[in-house]
């Protein structure tokens, strides 16, 4: 059954569960309202379920994972609600699974990893929480995989690694933390990577070189405090955002990117205004020999206006004491509530008062420098 693009209203019927022998449930683009009914779970023989961009509510029913024959499922842009049922990981032959722009929240569960055959998944746009299941990397086959924009926590999982099909993958907007994990250099087919908007911190692996296809990179809004020289290796970049970390140099060998004298490309992500951006982070020395004639580095630049913006740099002095937060010549328990409130955002803090919270000088402020300064205050 296909009604696709009319101006359907109403809701879905339960009696669609007799419909036992089609093949297609496709009712996109109409003005469907109320929830998915249970009794879908009895069409077995169905290949496409396609309910997209209607103003459907509720949950998705747990039955929907009796429909093992499905390839396509597109849920996305409705109102649903509610977290996805476990049952999802019956659909062994899946290839496309799209629910983003909903409203689904709770953790994306471990039984998606059983979906070996998905090539596209996007879950993007919702309220999704909790960490991403280490059983993703059995996916080999996905050549898509979009969680943006989610509330997604904890580390990016190494067996990220494993996805080597992947064209696209963005993290971006949700709370990851912890380091870009080195097997990220095994995608070597991506073309696209966005990691920005996070709480990701430590250097940037220099791995990151083995992404030679990369035509765009997205870093920005994250706690990073180095750019390895091997980005000079990305020679089909054309987007590399940087701004808004903690970053004191970036390597020389970024002058060989297209980024900064590359010819612009015919059709190349139209919607973004500029390609390179640096501004706010701690570059205030060690210039790329290339960028005294552009007047300097701190800057957001396109050679598709050829405008550039000069942004402020983080370049003030800070000669206060590692781990003396507040600043009043000693360090004491006063400072570690200042260090727990700046780590948890609570309060409004300085440029200065944050470097000095790196009390284990590995370049990010975490929990960790609160156990070093408990140690150092309390050390019997």
């Amino acid at each position: 059954m296909i009604l696709c693009f009319n101006q359907l209203t109403g809701e879905i019927p339960s009696e669609i569960g007799q419909l036992i022998n089609f093949s297609y449930l496709i009712l996109s683009s109409n003005q469907l309202t109320g929830e998915i009914p249970p009794e879908i779970g009895n069409l077995t023989n169905l290949n496409m379920v396609y309910l997209d961009q209607n103003q459907l509510t509720g949950e998705i029913p747990p039955e929907i994972g009796n429909l093992t024959s499905l390839v396509g499922l597109n849920l996305y842009s409705n109102q649903l609600s509610g977290e996805i049922p476990e049952s999802i990981g019956n659909l062994t032959n899946l290839i496309l699974l799209f629910f983003y722009d909903n409203q689904l929240s709770g953790e994306i569960p471990s039984e998606i990893g059983d979906l070996i055959n998905l090539e596209d998944l996007i879950l993007s746009s919702n309220e999704l929480t909790g960490g991403i299941p280490v059983e993703m990397g059995n996916l080999t086959n996905l050549t898509f995989l979009y969680l943006h924009s989610n509330q997604l926590t904890g580390l990016i999982p190494p067996e990220i690694g494993n996805l080597i099909n992947l064209h696209t993958l963005w993290l971006d907007d949700n709370q990851l933390n912890g380091e870009i994990p080195f097997e990220i250099s095994n995608l070597t087919n991506l073309t696209q990577l966005g990691l920005s908007y996070n709480q990701l911190s430590g250097e940037v692996p220099e791995s990151i070189g083995n992404l030679v296809n990369l035509t765009g990179l997205w870093l920005d809004n994250n706690k990073l405090t180095n750019i390895p020289d091997t980005i000079g290796e990305l020679i089909n970049l054309y987007y590399l955002f940087l701004d808004n970390n903690q970053l004191t140099v970036i390597p020389d060998n970024i002058c060989s990117l297209n980024i900064l004298f590359g010819e612009t490309p015919d059709t190349l992500y139209s919607y973004y205004t500029y390609n390179f951006t640096s501004g706010n982070n701690y570059i205030c020395d060690d210039l790329p020999s290339c960028v005294d004639e552009l007047q300097g580095f701190n800057y957001d630049y396109s050679w598709i206006t050829g405008e550039t913006i000069y942004q402020p740099q983080n370049c003030e002095e800070c000669e206060g004491t590692l781990g003396d937060i507040n600043e009043d010549g000693v360090i004491d328990i006063l400072d570690l509530v200042t260090g727990i409130n700046i780590i948890l955002e609570t309060i409004s803090y300085t440029d200065c008062q944050s470097y000095l919270l790196d009390f284990n000088e590995d370049g990010s402020t975490d929990i960790l420098d609160i156990v070093e300064m408990v140690n150092y205050i309390l050390p019997y």
